[in-house]
């Protein structure tokens, strides 16, 4: 049916996404878990925060459209008013913000954009500079 091919379609992107970040974590020498959730983003990435013990929540933000803006926004806001860890929104090139910190477990929401794999690119900068600290 269609929303069977819907639902495989999100699958493969899905691996796409994580079998990236994989490569990217251990040529770093980066420990990582990956997970595909189902269900609302923000309520997910809250779930995962908790249950991994994150440190921080690392959220690529991009630019959209009116109705998925409407969505990310409700995204935001959400893991904004629940959220136990720092949220941190990238929405701009690593090479031009955020100095880091030293926190030791990061959660990366990645959705495939350009800014998912800015957030991707700060936990791997982060994870070199700890390591040299």
């Amino acid at each position: 049916t269609a929303c069977t091919l819907v639902v495989q379609s999100i699958l493969a992107q899905s691996e796409t996404v994580l079998a990236d970040m994989m490569v990217t974590a251990e040529q770093a020498g980066i420990a990582y878990t990956t997970q595909v959730r189902w269900g609302s983003t923000a309520d997910a990435a809250l779930r995962t925060a908790e249950e991994e013990d994150c440190d921080l929540v690392i959220v690529g933000l991009h630019a959209c459209t009116w109705r998925s803006h409407r969505l990310l926004r409700h995204i935001i806001k959400k893991l904004t008013t629940f959220a136990r860890q720092p949220l941190l929104v990238v929405t701009e090139p690593l090479e031009e913000t955020y100095r880091g910190t030293s926190w030791a477990r990061l959660l990366v929401v990645h959705d495939g954009s350009p800014e998912g794999e800015a957030a991707r690119r700060l936990m791997i900068a982060h994870e070199a500079l700890r390591k040299t600290r």
